[in-house]
């Protein structure tokens, strides 16, 4: 019996892989969201007044009610949190919502840099 060439060789070693149908569309799919957007940034959204009074006195709000910040599961901090924002006197929750409408208003103009407008407000 004569020996196998090279070819016959690497042909009979092992199969090769194919890429699934799924995989495919995957790569097809993150190549055209990064076509829609040029590849510019993306603009992150705007703050609510809310989250920006969690952000600056989650810890606080937690503290007066004598729990801990990493000891408190997050169903609890949401009620305690929710309830001591309904409880705030209107000039308290005004800052608030003049923090909230400055962060929209940046939204607003890095969203008009994104897509290349030069008339901003």
């Amino acid at each position: 019996m004569a020996p196998k060439s090279r070819k016959a060789k690497r042909a009979s070693a092992k199969p090769k892989k194919t890429t699934g149908k799924a995989d495919t569309q995957k790569k097809s799919a993150k190549k055209s969201k990064k076509a829609k957007r040029g590849g510019k940034a993306k603009v992150a959204r705007s703050r609510s007044a809310y989250l920006i009074y969690i952000s600056e006195c989650r810890t606080e709000v937690l503290q007066r009610k004598g729990l801990q910040e990493g000891k408190v599961d997050f169903a609890e901090a949401s009620r305690i949190l929710g309830q001591a924002w309904n409880d705030l006197a209107g000039p308290e929750k005004t800052i608030f919502e003049a923090l909230a409408a400055v962060d929209k208003h940046r939204v607003v103009l890095a969203g008009l840099s994104v897509r290349g407008r030069a008339d901003a407000p």
